[in-house]
């Protein structure tokens, strides 16, 4: 099978959605021909003939690829990673093969925006021997409160910074990047907090398992609207015992990319 993944931003940016490109591609490529696409040059997927499209910028990435599949008889698949909102409205209205939903929450509220299209839930994975259980903490005397995010209005990591303060003994740490609320976020959680309970981290991703661990709890504040965060499911196998772990081990990629397989196979007959 040949399968095209469309991302403007890859390895170019390491957020959320360039994770799912890569963890996905990987393990697909293991049995298909893969290619991702960074540079997207649309009459290279009419002369390819995939026999799947997943574009993931969303708008009219995926009006325009949804007019080519309809050409050249691709199927086009379209997964929710920008969370229940406008840009997965005109994703759901473009009447894509199939609509990915990250969460339970997200399918029920694709298949109400719209019923015409199948809308299955799959979410995103881990990798489950990168945030492994191996625990390191803060050497502080405080217990540590995680929380991780791009420094955006819609993660609303000011409310973190609010609970903490409300806590004794305490610290918060925000690790993240991307985003234009970083300056706003370290004046507002200094002002809140003070230097010695507030600490703010641009992290690159290969180093972020080390700060799983070493926290004592995890918290996202994120808008309820949100696509299901891949950090919330590396906290859960970063950290505190086999319970965790066993429910990360649900969303390991392997099996993650099994359920693309199984989708790939119903809508190409």
């Amino acid at each position: 099978m040949r399968i095209a993944i469309l991302n403007k931003y890859q390895n170019k940016v390491r957020r959320g959605a360039e994770t799912y490109v890569y963890e996905l591609s990987r393990r697909l490529s293991k049995n298909h021909e893969v290619d991702v696409i960074a540079d997207i040059n649309y009459f290279d997927l009419f002369r390819k003939k995939y026999d799947v499209i997943i574009p993931t910028n969303g708008r009219w990435q995926v009006v325009i690829t949804r007019k080519i599949t309809w050409l050249t008889g691709s199927k086009m698949i379209v997964s929710g990673q920008s969370g229940m909102g406008w840009d997965d409205r005109i994703n759901l209205y473009s009447f894509p093969d199939a609509f990915i939903a990250l969460s339970s929450k997200a399918l029920d509220w694709a298949r109400k925006a719209n019923p015409f299209i199948s809308s299955v839930y799959i979410s995103n994975g881990v990798d489950l021997n990168r945030f492994r259980n191996n625990d390191l903490r803060f050497k502080n005397g405080t217990k540590t409160i995680l929380a991780v995010g791009a420094f955006t209005e819609q993660k609303r990591l000011n409310l973190a910074i609010d609970a903490v303060a409300r806590l004794d003994d305490t610290k918060l740490v925000i690790a993240g990047g991307g985003g234009d609320k970083k300056q706003e976020i370290i004046d507002y959680g200094l002002k809140i907090l003070g230097k010695d309970r507030f600490k703010l981290m641009s992290v690159p991703f290969e180093k972020m398992p080390e700060i799983y661990r070493a926290a004592d709890v995890f918290t996202l504040p994120s808008r309820p609207t949100i696509a299901y965060a891949d950090a919330l499911k590396n906290a859960l196998n970063s950290k505190w015992g086999d319970k965790p772990r066993k429910q990360a081990e649900k969303f390991s990629w392997d099996e993650i990319a099994k359920k693309y397989e199984e989708l790939f196979k119903k809508i190409i007959k």
